[in-house]
């Protein structure tokens, strides 16, 4: 029988790299994909002398509405068989809405919404017919309440965390998985190519968690058969306080907090 395969976006660097050492560490066979083919090279060959797990890499960018369906049919070509799918690539932007170029949002819409939901949609129908599968997408807590600075990415993530819970509710009685992550401050890349400098804002945030941490959490929650995992408690007192507060009193709150640091950024055009 062939191997089964892991696949994972944005497997290059933080919570994606995380993800690929933790599976390889367990046996799993891996595609990963990513921009950078220089990082991801580097990462098969880790994993493949250190753990002897067949490891390979498809360099592409998930910001073109061609690439999900190019991924789908390597992946048919070869007879890689997906059971595990890892919908991790995802990118923001801080600041005012109007201080970004509005292709900006557009990748964004296309990266965080698009290419897991069609990524999803290509690979369910086989697990299902398997009889065996999972799907993790990692959303964010913004999914929890509006953010303002962070508008569009706060959205792109609620619909990420309503699809995911919705699909879950769908396969309730199948033997297909479905698990929505929703880090909070994780020690990544993502803050420094989102334009953030944290050292000057969200003093009272919970402590950033490393990807390894969100990792375990998130494959123990898996394992469970948990439907939605905030790893770290304090980030979860803090989801539940999200959920509970109203909008009308949730929303000026982050903004205000939010705005100390964004609202002067320099628009870009």
């Amino acid at each position: 029988m062939p191997p089964m395969y892991s696949l994972i976006t944005g497997a290059s660097r933080g919570i994606g790299e995380a993800f690929a050492r933790t599976l390889a560490s367990e046996g799993h066979s891996l595609i990963l994909i990513a921009r950078d083919l220089q990082a991801l090279t580097a990462l098969q060959q880790s994993l493949t002398a250190q753990w002897g797990v067949k490891v390979v890499v498809i360099d592409i960018d998930l910001r073109d509405p061609n690439a999900t369906r190019i991924i789908y049919e390597r992946t048919q070509k070869e007879g890689w068989d997906v059971d595990l799918l890892i919908n991790n690539a995802g990118f923001g932007r801080f600041g005012e809405f109007d201080s970004h170029p509005v292709d900006d949002y557009v990748a964004m819409v296309q990266l965080n919404v698009t290419a897991p939901m069609v990524l999803s949609h290509y690979f369910l129908r086989a697990m299902r017919e398997r009889g065996q599968g999972a799907i993790i997408h990692v959303a964010s807590m913004a999914a929890f309440q509006p953010t303002p600075y962070m508008t569009v990415y706060g959205a792109t993530k609620g619909f990420l965390r309503a699809f995911s819970e919705g699909l879950a509710g769908e396969l309730r009685d199948s033997d297909v998985r479905i698990l929505t992550v929703c880090p909070g401050l994780t020690d990544t890349h993502f803050f420094i190519a989102a334009g953030a400098d944290l050292t000057k804002t969200l003093d009272a945030a919970p402590k950033m968690l490393t990807p390894d941490v969100v990792v375990k959490e998130s494959l123990d929650a898996l394992r469970r058969g948990t439907m939605t995992v905030v790893p770290g408690l304090k980030n979860r007192i803090v989801a539940f306080l999200s959920s509970a507060i109203p909008h009308r009193i949730g929303v000026p709150l982050a903004a205000r907090i939010l705005g100390r640091q964004f609202k002067d950024q320099p628009h870009q055009r």
